[in-house]
């Protein structure tokens, strides 16, 4: 097999004011000034890969390479754990606020299209425990070192959810989720001319900060992965709804994610790993959430493994050549 160091990364190359550089500023946290020697004895390499997962349904009769069981998605919950995950958000990940426990690996979990089998609120209001939602909260209750966190990235009428579809989104954010753009009807960007590419873009980013106000929205995902032609128009833009933007951009994805703090890391451009359960038609093994972590569990020192220092970033002397030189004033090689 190959090691993930030979991972495929498709790159974009934007240019203009379309393109803003997420990662650029870091938290704002207090150091805890980690030593070398500390970061050392956490085997820290925070420009490791991170995997990016996506979901679809979570349902329990798959019809499609991208749904997942609720017992496949429990246990792909139960790996992550042991093998030292921690869920983190997408927008946490690209904006480089990493803050997970020394010697843990961040993960991000997001769910494209807002079926009801992401998420739904019972009529007492408790959290339908048989969708995704459900099922992280209850792993996370059973696991405290693995919280609950994920981005959600919907289209009109959100998890089915009609009038109250709203109320949902709220709910997600006054939780600590996050949510993000899928456009409004879940278009194939790359078939639309500029202004409808926009219009899908702003339209959504509408519909979704009227339903929570004041909301900042950080992240999208492309439907279909596809690219709009004027590839700047998926970060940010304009249409007669608003201006929505500067996003990073999730593709529909193949390998591992850069790490943000890397000098190869594209925030217009963030490659996925698909929670294929295999075998399945037309998927190929090493598109799928299996094969990557065997990879990352095979070749350990490839992956990001955190500090427990947001303030720094931590990484063995022989990775020095793949930090981003806008980190280097918070570079702590060992």
């Amino acid at each position: 097999m190959p090691s993930v160091g030979t991972a495929r990364q498709a790159r974009l190359s934007l240019s203009g004011p379309g393109l803003i550089r997420l990662a650029d500023t870091g938290p704002t946290v207090a150091a805890t000034t980690t030593t070398p020697g500390a970061a050392a004895a956490a085997k820290a390499n925070e420009l490791g890969l991170v995997p990016v997962l996506m979901h679809h349904r979570v349902i329990a009769d798959r019809t499609s390479e991208y749904d997942v069981t609720p017992k496949e998605f429990e246990a792909e919950l139960q790996r992550l754990w042991k093998d030292g995950y921690v869920p983190i958000t997408a927008a946490d990940y690209v904006s480089g606020k990493i803050n997970v426990p020394a010697g843990k690996k961040p993960v991000v979990m997001t769910f494209d299209d807002g079926s009801a089998s992401q998420f739904g609120l019972t009529s007492d209001g408790q959290v339908d425990p048989d969708t995704a939602v459900g099922i992280l909260l209850g792993f996370a209750r059973e696991h405290p070192d693995f919280p609950a966190a994920g981005t959600f990235y919907v289209n009109k009428d959100p998890f089915e959810g009609g009038s109250d579809a709203p109320r949902l989104l709220r709910w997600l954010v006054q939780n600590g989720f996050e949510v993000g753009n899928h456009t409004l009807d879940h278009a194939q960007l790359s078939s639309l001319d500029d202004e409808g590419v926009q219009k899908e873009l702003a339209d959504e980013a509408q519909a979704i900060e009227a339903a929570v106000p004041g909301y900042t929205i950080r992240t999208m995902a492309l439907p279909y992965g596809a690219m709009p032609s004027n590839e700047s128009l998926a970060v940010s833009g304009s249409s007669g709804a608003g201006s929505y933007g500067p996003y990073a951009v999730m593709l529909v994805g193949a390998n591992p994610a850069p790490s943000p703090f890397a000098s190869d890391f594209d925030p217009a451009q963030v490659p996925r790993i698909r929670t294929a359960q295999l075998p399945w038609r037309n998927v190929q093994e090493n598109y799928a959430f299996d094969y990557w972590l065997t990879q990352l569990e095979d070749d350990p020192d490839s992956a990001y493994v955190s500090d427990g220092d947001p303030s720094r970033v931590s990484y063995p002397e022989s990775e020095s050549g793949k930090i981003a030189p806008r980190f280097q004033a918070r570079a702590n090689a060992y």
